[in-house]
């Protein structure tokens, strides 16, 4: 099963700093403010402001989202969101700070709590773009896409010229398999933003969807020559690859990938469904391992390791590895039709029957399901049967007609 990178929000906000009432020291004022600083002096410079206990409230709460994005910068999200929680209690009618702490949520993937802020945000100011496209992201996220494009829709009517929006409702277009539009977006992106990595991956998505492998192909090259230190344009062509049959290639991507920082569990897990592509079968299973260290729910892993277990005729492993995919994703299909092969195999042909009929109670039209019954029946003695479920295989897909499925 193949993933796809998350999008990417590209939402800049500016501060202004009111004139302090009591007097503080310039120097610290002055790098608080300035965010484009190491974010451990902007943090010491805004921590001894606070420390000092000589702002006014307003300033203070200015002080305080400065220190929260340079907590953030620093990869610090508790410390952050504090901040913005205590910038929240001073200032509870500021939209901004409640846009700010929505966008802090949102990239957690806490999406309830952030689109209450963003809620909060537009009530307190109907008028901000940022906050709909912000809004909009956060609904696209949850896959309340209607939601999300009405959002976006209302955001280029307050602002026209807010060309990221282009960008967020074309991937959320894409994520709908509505892939003629979100190309057109994404073009508009492009065409706004020419050296915008991301828009170009974005677009690469949509032509992948859309079936068209070369054009993704092209747009995913200029993502990486405009930014190669991005993992995300890396796994998303070694993906392409991958889908392409182009398993060595996909293996350099989603290594280049994970070098740069993508050591999520599905690029690991991708990766092993390259190397198993090449018949390395030795090396695949080190990336399902780390795939389900990363996620000790994801069944996919557990069904692929499975499978190389079943392939070097160690089916009681394999069998393990089924039931604990079966047990995170009960409607697996291919968990019960490969458990079912394996305790076939194994001599257990009335225990692999009932996971081949349980497969097709679930999927009354999977070709695989029918015809491993069938061959189940045949080691069975039982050729009535087998040739009844072979038959009921090729109705299903009738190029199996030209060879023995037996």
């Amino acid at each position: 099963m193949l993933s796809s990178a998350p999008v990417v929000r590209i939402i800049g906000l500016a501060f202004c700093f009111m004139t302090l009432s009591t007097v503080v020291h310039a120097s610290d004022l002055d790098l608080c403010r300035e965010g484009g600083r190491r974010p451990e002096t902007q943090l010491a410079a805004c921590t001894r402001l606070i420390q000092a206990d000589a702002l006014d409230n307003t300033t203070l709460t200015e002080v305080l989202v400065a220190r929260a994005s340079a907590y953030s910068d620093a990869g610090n999200r508790a410390g952050a969101l504090a901040d913005l929680d205590h910038a929240v209690g001073l200032a509870p009618d500021d939209p901004v700070i409640h846009l700010r702490r929505g966008l802090l949520l949102a990239d957690g993937g806490d999406y309830d709590k952030a689109l209450s802020d963003f809620d909060e945000a537009i009530r307190l100011d109907p008028t901000q773009a940022h906050a709909y496209g912000s809004r909009g992201l956060a609904y696209g996220d949850k896959g309340e896409f209607d939601l999300a494009m009405a959002d976006f829709d209302r955001a280029l009517q307050l602002d026209p010229g807010y060309g990221n929006i282009y960008l967020y409702r074309g991937d959320a277009l894409a994520k709908q398999g509505r892939y003629d539009r979100a190309v057109e977006d994404l073009t508009r992106a492009i065409d706004l933003y020419p050296d915008l990595s991301v828009a170009y991956r974005k677009r690469g998505d949509a032509f992948a969807g859309w079936g068209k492998a070369q054009k993704a192909l092209a747009d995913y090259d200029e993502a990486i020559l405009l930014d190669p230190t991005d993992g995300k344009n890396f796994t998303s062509r070694g993906l392409l690859f991958l889908g392409m049959g182009r398993s060595y290639k996909a293996i350099a991507d989603l290594d280049e990938a994970i070098r740069l920082g993508e050591r999520d569990a599905s690029t690991y897990f991708n990766r092993g469904v390259a190397v198993g592509r090449t018949g390395d079968d030795a090396r695949a299973p080190a990336d399902y391992e780390e795939a389900l260290r990363l996620d000790p729910g994801y069944a996919d892993a557990y069904v692929n390791r499975g499978n190389l277990y079943a392939r070097t005729e160690r089916y009681d492993a394999a069998i393990a590895d089924y039931d604990r995919a079966i047990d995170a994703d009960p409607a697996l299909v291919p968990a019960y039709i490969n458990r079912g092969i394996a305790y076939s195999l194994s001599g257990n042909h009335g225990r692999g029957l009932v996971d081949l009929n349980r497969a097709i109670e679930l999927d009354a039209e999977n070709v695989n399901a029918y015809l491993e019954r069938g061959r189940i029946y045949h080691r069975m003695g039982q050729d009535d049967r087998a040739r009844a479920d072979i038959q009921k295989a090729i109705d299903l897909d009738p190029s199996l007609a030209s060879e023995s499925q037996l």
